[in-house]
Parts: C-alpha cells; structure tokens; sequence
C-alpha cells in the first residue's frame, strides 16, 4: 500500500468516525427532547376480590422533525413508595413527528394489596375519597430508536388515581 493510500484511507476511516459520532450527538439531542407523562391519569378500570385492574396510559410528544419507534419498556410501579408491579413490554410503538402518541398498558395489582395500603393511610375502599390517597410511581426506562442506532431514555412519572371507570 502506497503513502497516499494510506492517507486516504486513514482519512476516510476519520471522517467516517466523525460523521458517526456527530450523528450520535444528534440522535442524543433529538431524543433528550421527547416529553412523557400520564396521557389522562392512571385509572382503575375493574375491581374484582382478586385484583384490581389499572390503566396507565403513558403519552409521548416527539418535537422533533424526524419519527422514532419506542420499545423494549421496562417500568416498575409503586404506590404509595411500595413496589406494586412490573411492566416489561417488547412491543414497538412508532413516536410520529410532532404528535402526542400514546402507549396504553394495563396492570393488574392484588386487591389485599391495596386493601393494605388504604388502611397504612387510615382509610378503606368504601371511602369516596380513596384514590386520591394512593400516589402512582412508574420508574424505568423504554429503548427509542432512531433507525440508526438505539438509546435508553429514563422514566420517572409521579401520580395518584384519580378515576374510576366501572
């Protein structure tokens, strides 16, 4: 190999590993702009002696001019502090540019469970007041790909139930 070949090639291997670095700095920024939140408050959708169903719909606005894919989200739940639920989801959601996109997920907690926690909060179920006394945690993280590379963004959502659908 020549002295100018290899000053190309060492060139172009530079460049390239520029162009991949500045592209990881903007996907990076990009990214880092994406909102998250509660789209319209965790609600408890069924009461059963067994469990008792919540629906956490988590939305997503991409400012961004460009789409991304959401996957791989792993959250835990806690209410009141207390560890309740996990939720691991490989399922992939397309984040559209500049729209609010929702992911819907459901968890079911034991009734005991919140049965306990009420009474830690000197209250029972039958109290009309007792959603607002358990406040909603989600923790973790969700993979967003940009379709050149993949990066881990964090999650920490506080709420408290504050709907009942029957």
């Amino acid at each position: 190999m020549t002295k100018t070949s290899k000053i190309v090639l060492f060139s172009t291997i530079g460049a390239l590993i520029l162009l991949a670095v500045i592209g990881y700095m903007k996907a990076k920024k990009w990214i880092s702009q994406i909102n998250y939140g509660i789209a319209s408050g965790v609600k408890v959708s069924k009461i059963t002696l067994q469990n008792v169903s919540v629906y956490v719909p988590i939305w997503f606005y991409n400012p961004t001019p460009f789409s991304f894919v959401v996957s791989d989200l792993d959250l835990k739940i806690y209410f009141n502090n207390q560890y309740v639920s996990s939720i691991i989801s490989p399922s992939n959601y397309r984040l559209n540019s500049k729209v609010n996109s929702t992911y819907p997920l459901t968890i079911n907690v034991k009734y005991a469970d919140i049965i306990k926690l009420l009474a830690e909060q000197g209250t029972i179920i039958n109290d009309p007041d007792w959603l607002s006394k358990i406040q909603v945690r989600i923790v973790g993280t969700v993979k967003i790909d940009t379709g050149i590379l993949s990066l881990k963004q964090n999650i920490n959502i506080t709420d408290s139930l504050k709907y009942y659908v029957g």
